[in-house]
């Protein structure tokens, strides 16, 4: 999802906001509507992300974590290395795209295995580990053992995903 770029530049940002790269948090370097200087800027969007109104308008957290070190409005996405969308530390932060991003998520909340990728396949009675890339599905065989399953499932991770690999 491409998010429109502010209509402020990188210094008005830095000149409303202080930015801890080291902690994720901006404070606020003046008083503001109804926030002080000093306070910390941002409100809980879902309890997912951290949204922070400047002039009217919501703005990620994560997002304004990238624009106000580098100087650019980031061109697609800003993927959480961690998968913690709450941690803008700007050293957990990167650019990536849809596909890149897609492809740190964790495990899904239906799993059983505990793993992402594995799944019990109950005609079999064994674990399936399984991946997709590019729309091509990639079935990794069964295993009794699902500690080999998961090793098969991380080899291909690793192999078709690189640094973007989670298992």
């Amino acid at each position: 999802m491409k998010s429109k770029a502010p209509e402020f530049s990188p210094e008005y940002l830095r000149s409303i906001l202080e930015y801890s790269p080291e902690t994720g948090v901006f404070t606020w370097l003046e008083d503001r509507y109804r926030v002080k200087k000093g306070d910390i800027a941002g409100s809980l969007n879902g309890g997912k992300r951290i949204d922070i109104k400047i002039d009217q308008r919501l703005y990620r957290a994560h997002r304004l974590a990238w624009y106000y070190m580098t100087g650019e409005w980031p061109e697609e996405q800003i993927d959480h290395k961690n998968t913690d969308s709450l941690d803008n530390r700007f050293d957990n932060l990167r650019s990536v795209t849809c596909a890149q991003n897609s492809r740190n998520r964790t495990k899904q909340s239906n799993n059983t295995s505990g793993y992402k990728g594995i799944t019990w396949n109950n005609m079999a009675h064994k674990w399936q580990p399984k991946i997709q890339k590019d729309g091509v599905f990639y079935y990794l065989g069964t295993y009794e053992n699902l500690d080999e399953a998961v090793e098969v499932y991380r080899k291909k991770a690793i192999e078709l995903f690189g640094e973007f690999a989670r298992f």
